[in-house]
């Protein structure tokens, strides 16, 4: 378990599935997060979490306010090549929980985590064209734009 300012980041359980698939089935969530269709998600979701959280990831932590144990998102780091000490990580926050500065506060810790307590080379994410404000937060955070996807997301017809 780890503690920033206002958060806790813990080992996700699978009580927190439920959380993390209605987080996943908020339209404006999943407009920042996923690039496949926009759709409630339903019970095959959690089996995808099961596979690639207890199989895949690196680590995967649910995010809680420390002052109300309220679920605010989760976290999860895959290893790309554990040779080359090269990782990928996302943030998924609630939509209840944006634009309250947790982005950063998530961020100076798994950048800081990373490279101290994992001892990783190379750490990467990627973000949608559509989500300004995560991009300038992973700007600030370090993070340097290596590519561009052009009109490689597909929202409201556009």
């Amino acid at each position: 378990m780890f503690l920033t300012k206002r958060l806790l980041l813990r080992p996700y359980k699978e009580s927190d599935l439920d959380s993390m698939v209605d987080s996943l089935s908020d339209y404006e969530t999943q407009l920042l997060a996923s690039p496949g269709f926009h759709v409630p998600q339903g019970p095959k979701t959690k089996d995808w979490f099961r596979d690639k959280l207890d199989n895949v990831a690196l680590f995967h932590i649910v995010i809680e306010e420390k002052a109300t144990g309220d679920y605010v998102g989760w976290l999860y780091m895959v290893a790309k090549e554990t040779k080359n000490r090269d990782a990928v990580f996302a943030i998924v926050l609630s939509s209840t929980h944006q634009n309250k500065g947790y982005g950063k506060e998530i961020m100076d810790f798994v950048v800081d985590y990373a490279f101290k307590n994992l001892a990783l080379h190379r750490l990467s994410l990627s973000v949608f064209g559509n989500n300004p404000r995560a991009r300038e937060v992973y700007l600030k955070a370090g993070f340097k734009e290596e590519a561009r996807i052009r009109k490689g997301l597909w929202i409201d017809g556009e």
